[in-house]
């Protein structure tokens, strides 16, 4: 399925499903910080208390609403579990794919962006 999805765009797919997204949940494990320290930062700048990890990046984080609500038409009548997660994050249906890995891509460019506009 992967052939048929944009080189960059395979990659930050990728990199979701290894853990390798430079998510809190992982950089923070190198910082020696403890699992309930991980947390997002833009959630916690809104008030909410979540750890920064591979579902809430995909699912749940507000940040991304918007693109979820574009690049993921398939979950958003959907009731947002791990079920779903699981799902999305093993699915070899081509078109499911092609939207992850643009979501992912274009999240990764929105958070890096933000990540900026917070320091």
């Amino acid at each position: 399925s992967f052939n048929k999805v944009g080189h960059l765009s395979q990659l930050f797919l990728l990199t979701l499903r290894t853990s390798n997204l430079n998510l809190e949940i992982q950089t923070g494990r190198h910082r020696d910080k403890l699992l309930s320290e991980r947390l997002c930062r833009f959630c916690e700048k809104m008030g909410d208390i979540v750890i920064e990890d591979e579902f809430h990046f995909l699912l749940s984080c507000e940040m991304y609403s918007e693109l979820r609500k574009t690049l993921l038409p398939c979950i958003t009548q959907r009731k947002v579990n791990f079920d779903l997660f699981i799902e999305l994050m093993s699915t070899t249906d081509v078109h499911i794919v092609r939207q992850l890995a643009v979501f992912v891509y274009k999240g990764f460019v929105l958070r890096k962006k933000r990540l900026l506009d917070l320091v």
